[in-house]
């Protein structure tokens, strides 16, 4: 199964298909843990995966739903292999590469431009989507997801937050 694109821990591949179970054009998506197979039109077949990655995937098939296409006839009919373009990141944003939970509802996080900083997550515990994270145990378990970091109950901090109001 040869991987085609990546991006954001985002790995794209193709099968070949003979005598697959799927009959149309589509790709197969790992992200950590998670599985997914798509259409090119974005129907999930199977699996599951996190929104926010969901999302890119949709995102990122819309792109290039025509490179796509061709590299997955490319391999079914012929055994070629065509990479296709990720999702470009944005340099002028610094990316989380990684974080460590510190006392307090504070986050220490290194970016990919080398700078360490310290991120207040208390005022966000207000939030529905962060109450859980009142638990000590629940916040010790944030990691990095993509360019932010988030926790596992799907809690996250936008990127931009998390890089700009970082002292």
């Amino acid at each position: 199964m040869p991987l085609i694109s990546q991006f954001y821990g985002i790995l794209i591949y193709i099968y070949k298909e003979i005598g697959g179970h799927h009959n149309e054009p589509h790709i197969h998506v790992k992200y950590n843990e998670y599985e997914i197979s798509i259409t090119l039109d974005c129907k999930f077949l199977n699996g599951d995966m996190p929104k926010k990655q969901k999302r890119l995937v949709e995102a990122w098939i819309e792109l290039h739903k025509d490179e796509i296409k061709k590299a997955w006839n490319a391999y079914n009919n012929h055994g070629q292999i065509i990479k296709i373009k990720g999702l470009e990141k944005n340099k002028m944003r610094p990316r989380a590469i990684e974080v460590k939970p510190l006392e307090n509802y504070i986050l220490e996080v290194k970016f990919d431009n080398g700078e360490i900083k310290k991120f207040d997550v208390k005022p966000y515990l207000k939030h529905k989507a962060f109450k859980e994270l009142k638990d000590i145990l629940v916040f010790n378990l944030v990691k990095i997801d993509g360019l932010s970091v988030s926790w596992p109950n799907g809690a996250d901090i936008c990127p931009d937050e998390l890089y700009n109001l970082s002292i």
